[in-house]
């Protein structure tokens, strides 16, 4: 997206107070507030500092904040309300404030509600939303106390992951357990068809079918692919 290029005007003072999970809350003069903190979303993909997230309003974390969740004190814009909360790469953000005319926008999706309809706000509205982003991101990133908010962020998403982390243990338990069934099922198909080679078909044993199991649920994608290529394509029965 290009954009024509305008004269900056003059940043909002702002106040700026950081919370207890980790992320920061400024309140701009005439405009509203923005809450801005580190990635919730990603982990254990990415690491929390990748990207950051900013709330159009006041956000306490709790919940999820979808592009069309209406928050409290959400900023105004060229006279447009912004709601939910937009993930962006600080890199980016740094970058366009470093431009004397900033031609590009398109790293941050602010959105306004339209019919009940999160809907991209106009390029110009876009771009003033970019600066004072970009703004309050270089003060959060520049903060005395930025560690002690990441601390805070991590430890207060920690029962959560740590929650998540157990359930996967057991999957992965289960897959395990499953995958060395197979494993001994396909011994004895091997074996059964060394027999055949050896000329002693006899010794061959009757083996029952593994349990049918959906392929889409499988951990990994070769056990995806094997699962295609040794089970039944459908649940019996």
């Amino acid at each position: 997206m290009t954009l024509k290029t305008q004269p900056r005007r003059a940043l909002p003072r702002w106040s700026a107070t950081p919370t207890d999970g980790g992320q920061v809350v400024y309140v701009m003069d005439t405009v509203g507030t923005f809450t801005l903190g580190f990635d919730h979303a990603s982990y254990p993909r990415a690491d929390d500092e990748e990207r950051l997230h900013v709330a159009y309003g006041e956000w306490d974390g709790q919940g999820i904040c979808s592009r069309e969740r209406a928050l409290p004190c959400a900023p105004v814009v060229n006279t447009i309300t912004l709601t939910g909360g937009s993930f962006f790469d600080p890199a980016e953000a740094l970058a366009f404030l470093a431009e004397e005319a900033p031609t590009w926008a398109g790293w941050l999706r602010p959105a306004r509600t339209i019919d009940r309809w999160a809907v991209d706000v106009p390029d110009r509205t876009r771009a003033r939303v970019a600066l004072l982003v970009a703004r309050i991101t270089q003060e959060f990133l520049e903060r005395d106390d930025y560690g002690e908010l990441l601390r805070a962020h991590r430890a207060r998403h920690a029962p959560d992951r740590a929650a998540a982390h157990r359930a996967n243990l057991v999957q992965v338990g289960r897959e395990i357990d499953e995958w060395i069934r197979r494993r001994d099922h396909e011994q004895q198909l091997l074996r059964n068809q060394q027999l055949l080679i050896d000329g002693d078909d006899a010794g061959a044993a009757d083996l029952e079918a593994p349990p049918w199991r959906d392929h889409r649920t499988a951990a990994t994608r070769d056990g995806a692919d094997f699962l295609i290529a040794t089970c039944r394509a459908r649940k019996a029965g």
